[in-house]
């Protein structure tokens, strides 16, 4: 009784740590938790896990502020890109030298953030005392210690083998059922999410230990300001690249889909857009 307590314990923590620890990473780095991480109900439970003071809420909502005041006129440019791009991608003839046009702007434009954001971390991280930074680091390596032995089971890549393609099926059937697709297109759109990530897996593997040592750097004893904002630099490439991919994905999904299909989505992803609480049950 007391083992099968302790599991449901420890498989409750990751539970949480996986829903809530990126919105509060997101916190102490300058973002907005609030928008960026509504999907977290814990994140007053997580200043108090850590102690993080009321003052220090304040100082990381100022770091906030100031950080959103620099970024807003980068995201006041992107918004229409992204709109244009949205609908040239779900147009009844897909324009795809605009489409690579829109994307590389939004790209070039998101260059100028990548820094901004770089000296946001910097910033917060600071804010915290060496021994907050140190608790905070011991449970990231606690839990992506748990994560790394579940990853290790021998039969994973059965399981998934088995079941993938039947999730994704299932969550196609869901979230996409207004779109009326057809197996063929489901089997299409399946086998390009596969290939997708086949795509990215290389340069995840690459940027995945440089994401740990910024980890690590931001929450040491001291802070390496020079090291860390190096690393944040060699992120901007693979990042880039990663983003490449996915931009390629979405035109060859889009070209997946009849223009009538097209036209459908384009429609629900404005109504997501002018309804305040997205789409209910119909939410992608």
């Amino acid at each position: 009784m007391i083992r099968k307590t302790s599991t449901l314990f420890v498989i409750s923590l990751v539970a949480a740590i996986a829903l809530c620890l990126p919105a509060l990473t997101y916190a102490l780095t300058g973002g907005n938790a609030e928008q960026n991480g509504s999907q977290c109900p814990m994140n007053q439970f997580f200043y108090k896990f850590f102690n993080i003071t009321p003052e220090q809420q304040a100082a990381l909502e100022k770091v906030r502020q100031d950080t959103d005041a620099q970024i807003k006129p980068y995201m006041d440019q992107i918004k229409p890109l992204e709109d244009q791009l949205q609908a040239t991608l779900l147009a009844e003839n897909i324009d795809t030298a605009k489409a690579t046009e829109l994307f590389n702007g939004i790209t070039d434009i998101e260059a100028q953030i990548n820094p901004i954001e770089g000296n946001a971390q910097v910033a917060a991280a600071q804010i915290l005392t060496s021994e907050q930074r140190a608790d905070i680091q011991g449970v990231m390596t606690d839990i992506t210690s748990f994560i790394k032995y579940i990853l290790q089971y021998p039969d994973l890549n059965k399981l998934r083998n088995k079941y993938g393609d039947r999730l994704l099926k299932a969550m196609l059937d869901t979230r996409l059922k207004f779109l009326n697709l057809t197996d063929e297109q489901k089997t299409a759109l399946i086998n390009l999410r596969n290939k997708t990530l086949d795509a990215i897996k290389p340069i995840a593997e690459q940027i995945g230990p440089l994401h740990e040592e910024l980890a690590t750097t931001l929450l040491a004893a001291t802070i390496d300001t020079n090291k860390a904002s190096d690393l944040i630099n060699q992120m901007v490439q693979p990042t880039s690249e990663i983003a490449t991919i996915g931009f390629n994905a979405q035109v060859a999904a889009a070209q997946i889909l009849t223009p009538e299909q097209r036209q459908i989505l384009l429609e629900k992803l404005k109504q997501m857009e002018n309804t305040e609480n997205g789409w209910g049950e119909d939410r992608i």
